[in-house]
């Protein structure tokens, strides 16, 4: 990974079309298109495809993959040109998903480290909903959880652990078989 910057006094998104095209050249058609870029939002996605076009002037170019890391609907994918979002299934709502991740969490006893009160079960399953999201982001194997936790660590660490199982296991996140 190759991380830049940009200075303040710049425009964000011209700056950015035109280092990125400097960088990769034009000398390759699809150099460019090997390239993932990560924004924000889908309204800055489509604004980079914008800055994009006007950067290459008349030169056709088979754009980046740009991904705004928040809201993606499998129909913003499609208009940003993500097709492997679109074999996702839709995202679960996030009240429902705290919501569930909250029963998840008031299940661990408070003697291994479980919330006393509900607001504390609220607040843990916001933590773990991050570290889900985090793994996810980062294309994490569930399945080696187990080899983080070598059986000589403290037993508060296995029992972070089975905890973690349970609730990969309950999302639907924690079988071998998931592709």
């Amino acid at each position: 990974m190759k991380l830049y910057e940009i200075p303040a006094h710049l425009p964000f998104l011209p700056t950015l079309a035109e280092g990125v095209l400097g960088w990769v050249g034009l000398d390759d058609p699809l150099a460019l298109s090997r390239t993932t870029i990560l924004l924000p939002t889908r309204r800055a996605a489509l604004a980079l495809r914008e800055a994009f076009l006007r950067t290459a002037g008349n030169r056709t170019l088979l754009l980046p993959r740009m991904r705004a890391l928040t809201g993606l609907s499998t129909q913003e994918a499609d208009e940003l040109s993500l097709p492997v979002l679109l074999d996702l299934p839709p995202a679960v709502d996030p009240a429902r998903r705290q919501a569930v991740l909250t029963d998840l969490v008031m299940r661990l006893p408070s003697r291994f480290g479980g919330p006393n009160t509900p607001e504390q079960a609220w607040t843990l399953a916001a933590a773990l909903a991050e570290l889900m999201d985090e793994t996810a982001l980062e294309g994490c194997d569930d399945c080696l959880l187990a080899s983080l936790v070598p059986d000589e660590f403290a037993a508060h660490w296995q029992v972070t652990h089975t905890f973690l199982r349970g609730v990969l296991d309950a999302w639907g996140r924690g079988s071998p078989s998931r592709g």
